[in-house]
C-alpha cells in the first residue's frame, strides 16, 4: 500500500494530471518516468489477488505496465495483443491478474482467456470510466482523481 503525504495516490494522480496522462497517447509521457511508472505498479501490484500466477497486459503501454507490475509482484507476465500473445505465454488453468492502460483494452482479452480456460482472478485498468474498476478517472479539465478499484 502507498504511503500518504508524499507518494500518496492523490500526489500521483497530480502527477499524471501534469503528464496529461489517460488521453490517447500520453501512456510514453508517464510510463518512461520510473518514479511514476513505479508508484503505478505498486499500486496495481497490490490489487493482485493471491491466487494469480501470472500478469497478462493488453493494449497501448502494454509492456511497460506488465514489466513493471510484474517485477513489482514477482509474478511471470505476458502481453496479449490482437488474439495472440506478443510477449510470454498462459496456459489453460492457470489464474491470471489482466492490467491494461485504457479500460476498453479488456474485454476483448477477458473473453479470450475464457474462451481458453485461463481464469481471470482480476482485471484492472489504470485509467477507465466510473465503475469499470480503475486506479484512476479521468476528471474535468484534464484532472486525473482516483478511481475505484477493486
Amino acid at each position: 500500500m502507498l504511503p500518504t503525504g508524499v507518494g500518496s495516490i492523490s500526489e500521483l494522480a497530480d502527477d499524471l494530471s501534469a503528464l496529461k496522462a489517460g488521453t490517447p497517447g500520453s501512456v510514453a509521457l508517464w510510463a518512461s518516468r520510473p518514479a511514476v511508472l513505479r508508484r503505478v505498479a505498486l499500486m496495481t501490484s497490490s490489487r493482485i489477488p493471491a491466487e494469480a500466477t501470472r500478469v497478462i497486459a493488453t493494449g497501448e503501454g502494454g509492456m511497460v505496465l506488465a514489466t513493471a507490475v510484474a517485477l513489482t509482484a514477482g509474478l511471470s507476465f505476458a502481453v496479449w495483443n490482437d488474439e495472440r500473445f506478443e510477449f510470454g505465454e498462459a496456459h489453460a488453468g492457470e489464474d491470471v491478474m489482466l492490467v491494461a492502460v485504457n479500460h476498453s483494452d479488456l474485454p476483448g482479452l477477458i473473453t479470450w482467456c475464457q474462451q481458453r480456460g485461463i481464469a481471470v482472478t482480476a482485471a484492472l485498468s489504470v485509467f477507465g470510466q466510473t465503475g469499470q474498476g480503475s486506479l484512476f478517472l479521468n476528471g474535468d479539465y484534464g484532472r486525473v482523481e482516483e478511481g475505484v478499484a477493486p
